[in-house]
Parts: structure tokens; C-alpha cells; sequence
């Protein structure tokens, strides 16, 4: 088979050379490459680096300071397949799945993307995942971030 200045033929390989300086282009959006959610269940605040570890950070209303502590969790976590993040971390007994959607509407002030962490797996046990029930703030909860077009 022939196609413009290419033949083809059964049982051969094909060889592509690039210029040193070729750069691939990404088929990311600017919305794929969001890494930073909040959480207005728990107040917190989610950060994807992209050293592949995270932090929550939350601010918790603290009586006898009479003033907000901040707790930070970390862990890693890794994009998985169909748009999913898993979160890990080293006093979990088990890693945390998150379904990332985009919801596109449109508002007086323009087009407005939500893009949203939703966990797999709710259980009406707070903290289900932790190795000391407790010992931490809820991170198992929806995260979302929001940009206007």
C-alpha cells in the first residue's frame, strides 16, 4: 500500500525521528491541570502536587483558643484511569477513590466550570478509612474548584 511518499507492508515497522527540540503536544485542557479544591463539607482545602504527594489542609474553630487551628493531612496520590485520583496516606488502612467530573453552565457573569472530586466510597462512619478512629479531620468527602470562562 502506498499513501502521498509512504509505502506499507505486511510485518514492517515504522520509524518516527523528531528534532531535538520537539516538544509533544498535550491533549490536557486547562481544567485537567487543576490541583487545587476545596471542600465546603469540612472546610478544607486539597492540594494535587506535582511531586505526586498532596496535603488537606482545614481550618477547625478551636473554643479554647477562641480562634481557627489549622491541620494539615499528607499523603501521596496518583490519577488513575477515566479521570479517578486515589489518595494514600500512612495512617489510612486503605486508599481513598475520587471520581473527577467537569460540569459546564452558563451564568449572567459568563461560563462557568466546575470541576469536582467526588469519593467513591461514603460511609456514614466518619473516618472509616483511618487506622485510630479520630485521629484526624474527614478527608473523604467532595472537593471543587471553580473558573469562569
Amino acid at each position: 500500500m502506498r499513501i502521498e511518499n509512504h509505502s506499507f507492508t505486511a510485518n514492517n515497522m515504522g520509524l518516527y525521528l523528531f528534532s531535538d527540540g520537539y516538544i509533544q503536544k498535550s491533549n490536557q485542557t486547562e481544567l485537567d491541570q487543576i490541583n487545587e479544591y476545596g471542600s465546603v463539607e469540612y472546610g478544607g482545602y486539597l492540594t494535587l502536587k506535582t511531586d505526586t504527594t498532596f496535603n488537606v489542609t482545614f481550618d477547625i474553630w478551636d473554643e479554647k483558643l477562641e480562634d481557627y487551628r489549622v491541620t494539615t493531612v499528607l499523603g501521596t496520590w496518583k490519577a488513575e484511569h477515566e479521570g479517578n485520583v486515589t489518595l494514600m496516606a500512612s495512617n489510612w488502612q486503605t486508599e481513598l477513590i475520587f471520581k473527577k467530573r467537569q460540569r459546564v453552565e452558563s451564568t449572567p457573569d459568563g461560563i462557568l466550570h466546575t470541576v469536582s472530586l467526588e469519593p467513591m466510597a461514603k460511609n456514614a462512619e466518619s473516618g472509616f478509612y483511618l487506622i485510630e478512629p479520630a485521629s484526624q479531620p474527614d478527608v473523604n468527602c467532595s472537593y471543587n474548584t471553580y473558573v469562569y470562562q
